[in-house]
């Protein structure tokens, strides 16, 4: 069982800061019941859990290497890995020159619930490089998780690591030419675009969400041009598209249908 000094610990400052009487027995049986719900066996990070749960801080020392769900996660713990699917992706910044300012921000989930999750530095830059898409899988490992304005945020820290599962995603292409465009900044910085096109031999019109360094081609692009975009589309019904490289200008007016109609010949 955990450390008997930490229990009469928590047993005090919760007669001290919450007027709560407790037990050891008591706090015994939530760490049993902490143990069997989250499938873990270090009784002593159960007893921090139920800590933050109260409301109450022991010692300052990190939960270790511990796997939790979405549903369990509570101010203040550290060094804890999720698995998680990516639901949207709200902000993402991509510099060439210095990846300390790469920056991502997630809407993720579980079965268990959602959570905002925010990556920075090396760890956003290898993800934009290698593509982030909604229904991507992630595996975060050494996060944390701190209150951002009553709302608890998950963030993957500096020697963290992630690992990436793209079985469950399907590339798409959409083919077209641009009717819109539409930038949207925070704080004067560039942070998304979302680009109305018009479907090749289609009156369909489908919008393409820009992120990342995929941003780039709006000095290159503008209406009028026909584009080829791989992505994927998310529940929101916009086309994801966040690599340069899955952007391709394919002419003005004419060329494109040129290009298109010889090739399906």
């Amino acid at each position: 069982m955990s450390s008997f000094k930490l229990i009469d610990e928590l047993i005090n400052k919760l007669k001290e800061e919450k007027d709560i009487k407790l037990t050891k027995e008591d706090i015994i049986v939530l760490i049993k019941n902490k143990v069997n719900k989250l499938k873990i066996i270090d009784d002593e990070a159960a007893l921090f859990i139920i800590a933050k749960e109260l409301g109450v801080k022991l010692v300052d020392q990190p939960i270790s290497d511990l796997k939790l769900n979405i549903i369990d996660l509570v101010n203040g713990l550290k060094n804890i890995n999720i698995n998680c699917y990516v639901e949207d992706i709200d902000y993402m910044f991509y510099d060439c020159l210095d990846e300390t300012k790469c920056y991502i921000k997630l809407k993720c989930s579980d079965d268990s619930g959602l959570i905002n999750v925010n990556i920075r530095g090396k760890n956003a830059r290898l993800l934009m490089d290698e593509g982030i898409y909604p229904g991507m899988q992630l595996t975060l490992r050494k996060c944390y998780v701190k209150n951002n304005d009553g709302l608890i945020e998950l963030c993957l820290r500096k020697n963290g690591h992630i690992d990436i599962n793209l079985t469950d995603i399907h590339k798409e292409v959409v083919i077209g030419t641009v009717n819109k465009i539409i930038e949207v900044k925070n704080k004067k910085k560039l942070i998304k675009s979302i680009l109305t096109i018009r479907q090749f031999n289609s009156s369909n019109f489908i919008r393409l969400l820009l992120l990342g360094n995929s941003l780039k081609i709006l000095s290159e692009i503008k209406c009028g041009h026909s584009i080829e975009a791989y992505g994927t589309y998310s529940y929101n019904g916009y086309f994801y598209v966040t690599r340069l490289s899955d952007l391709h200008i394919l002419g003005y007016g004419n060329c494109f249908l040129n290009r298109y109609s010889n090739k399906s010949l």
